[in-house]
């Protein structure tokens, strides 16, 4: 029920952002405060729902970063790819991530990381409300164990970070 909440509250920015040449000082002040409930919810372990939370913000950013693009895929991993390298550090302590593949079995080819995230992730969170076989871990470890992937916590604040930034600069 609160996440729906706070979907709807970011659906809109992501609305107001595709209608405006400018974010406003009140969709600013907006997105500050759903990082604060992302915050919250991160440190009562709902790690789903905050990751939803920042997958949300960060389409929020890509669809003002690419208000001529219509497929929100494309918006999305392109606004990844363009601060993946700067913000990996965050989400992949020791880990260069970006030059990482993942087999996607559904596609039958290997995918980028931030493909990965928006299809396996992002998609799956929005859409269905749940990521399968996703364990939440607090090392940073990429890879599938027992069929279940191991995902660090600190993707949260990376995407966190990635759209707070963004949002100082324009």
């Amino acid at each position: 029920m609160i996440i729906n909440i706070y979907i709807n509250m970011i659906k809109y920015i992501i609305k107001q952002l595709g209608r405006s040449t400018n974010v406003s000082n009140n969709q600013h002040n907006y997105l500050k405060t759903v990082y604060k409930y992302i915050k919250r919810i991160k440190k009562q372990r709902k790690y789903h729902e905050a990751l939803a939370l920042s997958c949300i913000a960060i389409s929020a950013c890509a669809n003002y970063k690419y208000p001529k693009e219509k497929l929100d895929s494309k918006k999305f991993i392109a606004f990844i790819k363009s601060n993946f390298s700067t913000y990996c550090s965050i989400g992949f302590p020791g880990i260069q991530a970006s030059l990482i593949m993942i087999y996607d079995e559904f596609s039958n080819k290997h995918i980028s990381y931030e493909e990965m995230i928006y299809k396996k992730i992002r998609c799956s969170l929005i859409h269905e409300a749940d990521i399968p076989n996703i364990i939440f871990s607090k090392e940073t470890e990429i890879g599938n164990y027992n069929k279940n992937t191991k995902l660090p916590i600190s993707i949260i604040d990376m995407l966190n970070k990635m759209a707070s930034d963004y949002l100082k600069d324009i």
